[in-house]
C-alpha cells in the first residue's frame, strides 16, 4: 500500500466494478458534430481511443482494462425491475430516515416517492438516445435534490410552506 508491499498474512480481497462502454448512435454522433461541441476534428484524426474506438464516440469516458484483469471480469448483467425497485425503495427510505430530513419516512411516502423514481428510471431507459442510460446513482442524486428543494421551500415559495 502506498508503494509498500502488503504482508501476505493479511487476507485482503479486492472487489471492483467496471462500467461497460457503449457507443453513441450514428444519429447522436451527427447531432453532437453539428452542435459545435468540440467535434471540429474528425474522429479518424483523434488519438484518444479505447482500442480502435475514438473515446468521443462513447457515451461514457472509460479506460481500457489492463490485460491482466480481463480474466477476472464477471458480467452480472442488469438488475431486474423488481430488484431495482427494491434498491430504489431502500435509497429513498435511507434519505428520509436521516435526522435532518424534512420529510417523515412513513411507508406511504416512501412508496410514493419510490414509485415516481422507478417510473422515471423506466421512462428514461426507454429513450432511444444517450438519455437511456440510467443508474441507481440517479436515484441518490434525485433524492438529494428533492430534499434540498424541500428544505428551501420556505425561501422559494414562502406562502406555500407545509
Amino acid at each position: 500500500m502506498y508503494g509498500r508491499h502488503i504482508s501476505s498474512d493479511i487476507r485482503l480481497q479486492f472487489i471492483a466494478a467496471c462500467n461497460p462502454y457503449r457507443r453513441h448512435t450514428k444519429e447522436m454522433l451527427h447531432k453532437l458534430s453539428t452542435a459545435g461541441l468540440g467535434f471540429f476534428t474528425k474522429s479518424t484524426d483523434t488519438t484518444d481511443r479505447l482500442g480502435d474506438i475514438p473515446l468521443r464516440e462513447l457515451v461514457y469516458r472509460v479506460m481500457e482494462l489492463p490485460a491482466s484483469m480481463r480474466p477476472l471480469v464477471w458480467d452480472f448483467g442488469q438488475l431486474s425491475n423488481d430488484i431495482e425497485k427494491t434498491y430504489t425503495r431502500e435509497i429513498v427510505a435511507k434519505h428520509l430516515r436521516e435526522k435532518n430530513s424534512p420529510i417523515e419516512a412513513r411507508d406511504d411516502v416512501v412508496d410514493a416517492i419510490s414509485e415516481v423514481l422507478a417510473g422515471a428510471q423506466n421512462y428514461m431507459r426507454e429513450r432511444k438516445d444517450e438519455c437511456s442510460f440510467v443508474s441507481l446513482r440517479d436515484v441518490e442524486r434525485a433524492m438529494r435534490v428533492m430534499l434540498w428543494f424541500y428544505k428551501m421551500l420556505h425561501f422559494i415559495a414562502p406562502d406555500f410552506y407545509p
